[in-house]
């Protein structure tokens, strides 16, 4: 687990760190909550989840081999790991405190000593942080493109296997890392990868964590993946109208193709779904 830099630990203030929580009541209260027999939050119609089923059984697969083959374990430490379906959201509570938001189609892995002797989180997809503050244990997310480093923030991660991935900032400061870049963020700062490099975000907004689709300038790109990760649909549009933006939400009940829809007129564009 990387260390942060004098100036960022120094920067982040005084902060005394409650060494009293039963860290086995936590675990067990943890695990409970990600038993796999609990009824999931659908925000697409059940007829879209069927569709999409084949996209999550593969989604699944590649992320559980990117795991074992990016992470050697102790063989008597037990992993736990949370997935979301296609068209599935689920919050978690972490045994540090620390609460996490998955989106849909995404795999979360943590150790059986988090919040012990680790903080570190594996992420295949995307999810929300607020991570419970801890200056003795700094909280470190591991996904497919990118690294994240934190001591106590909230974010979003977007890591989603074969795509570039983004970081947002809502809170507090991170530090990112991939392919040997390094980024501190601040409170409202994003970045995103691209081709081995970390750059600078600019642009929309996307929130997702309530079940509705909001979209804030976002690009008709930016839109087309979040449509993509929440249902297993794909907006198809011509090239030249990919970095067209795009103001106003959807909720949880809106199909993909009533999205492309309302995209086409608002946009006065072409837009429609992928067939399946």
């Amino acid at each position: 687990m990387p260390d942060f830099d004098s100036d960022i630990w120094n920067a982040a203030g005084n902060y005394i760190y409650d060494t009293k929580t039963n860290n086995d009541q936590a675990w067990n209260r943890f695990k409970d909550n990600v038993q796999p027999n609990k009824r999931p939050f659908s925000v697409f119609r059940s007829q879209y989840l069927r569709v999409a089923a084949s996209i999550t059984l593969i989604g699944i697969i590649t992320a559980t081999a990117w795991y074992f083959a990016a992470v050697k374990t102790n063989k008597n430490i037990e992993l736990i790991v949370t997935k979301t379906a296609v068209g599935e959201l689920k919050k978690i509570t972490l045994p540090d405190g620390s609460v996490v938001q998955l989106n849909s189609g995404s795999t979360m892995t943590v150790s059986e000593d988090f919040g012990q002797k680790n903080r570190e989180v594996k992420l295949v997809g995307q999810a929300f942080f607020d991570v419970k503050r801890n200056e003795k244990l700094p909280f470190h997310i591991v996904g497919p493109k990118v690294e994240v480093s934190v001591l106590g923030t909230a974010f979003d991660v977007c890591s989603y296997n074969g795509e570039e991935a983004t970081v947002q900032v809502s809170r507090g400061k991170v530090k990112v890392n991939s392919s040997g870049a390094e980024k501190i963020l601040t409170k409202g700062m994003a970045v995103k990868t691209e081709n081995g490099a970390l750059l600078d975000k600019q642009g929309g907004e996307f929130i997702w964590t309530d079940g509705e689709l909001v979209f804030s300038k976002a690009s008709l790109t930016e839109i087309a993946d979040a449509v993509f990760h929440r249902s297993g649909k794909r907006l198809l549009f011509e090239e030249k109208e990919a970095t067209r933006t795009f103001t106003g939400s959807f909720d949880d009940n809106t199909t993909p193709e009533k999205i492309a829809e309302t995209l086409s007129l608002a946009l006065s564009a072409k837009i429609k779904i992928k067939p399946q």
